[in-house]
């Protein structure tokens, strides 16, 4: 399996204003259920990364994995279909801080926990 990385960035704040009170990893959960995955995408993940720069404005998403650059380019699409405009898609990527979602069996596989009330 290659390995590739690729980030996706796009504006916290205008992520908020579309999707009041959703997390930016639902915003991005949301972009992706639109995107079934495709069968070379198998084992591909979806991590929130921390801010390029010290830049808290920005949501930074690092895709992993096999055809990792052609899911970034399907998700910076989608993510605009959804009202959030990427700013910038580059390859390599920052630590993942949190899992999103991962390709598995042709379907997105939920990565997150919801914290305990």
């Amino acid at each position: 399996m290659s390995e590739e990385l690729c980030s996706v960035l796009f504006s916290r704040a205008v992520a908020a204003e579309a999707f009041r009170g959703v997390a930016p990893w639902r915003v991005v959960l949301a972009a992706l259920a639109g995107m079934r995955p495709e069968p070379g995408w198998e084992g591909c993940q979806i991590y929130e990364a921390a801010p390029t720069d010290d830049r808290d404005e920005d949501v930074c998403v690092v895709v992993r994995g096999p055809a990792a650059r052609q899911v970034a380019t399907r998700l910076t699409t989608a993510l605009g279909a959804v009202g959030i405009p990427v700013h910038d898609q580059r390859d390599g990527g920052l630590d993942p801080r949190g899992p999103i979602a991962e390709a598995r069996s042709g379907e997105w596989g939920h990565g997150r926990r919801e914290p305990p009330a």
